[in-house]
């Protein structure tokens, strides 16, 4: 189950689930560039290594669903 995070979110972490629509490489430059939002959005459950069946890592991080729904509804959750 993902961690329940109360505090500010950083403004880089809606950049990088802009990003993760499109999915980038776990060892890329984006990795790298957003890597405390890698590890902030994972902890949440809004982007995962995991296929979407569940069945294989597969090296590459995709947004999941509750991290669209995080995106979708931005300007509610910064407004917090």
């Amino acid at each position: 189950m993902p961690l329940r995070y109360t505090g500010p979110l950083p403004k880089s972490i809606w950049d990088l689930l802009e990003i993760a629509l499109m999915g980038f490489y776990t060892k890329g430059n984006d990795a790298r560039a957003f890597a405390n939002e890698v590890a902030l959005a994972a902890s949440l459950g809004w982007i995962s290594v995991v296929s979407p069946d569940g069945r294989k890592f597969n090296g590459f991080w995709t947004l999941t669903n509750a991290g669209l729904t995080a995106l979708n509804h931005r300007a509610e959750m910064e407004n917090q």
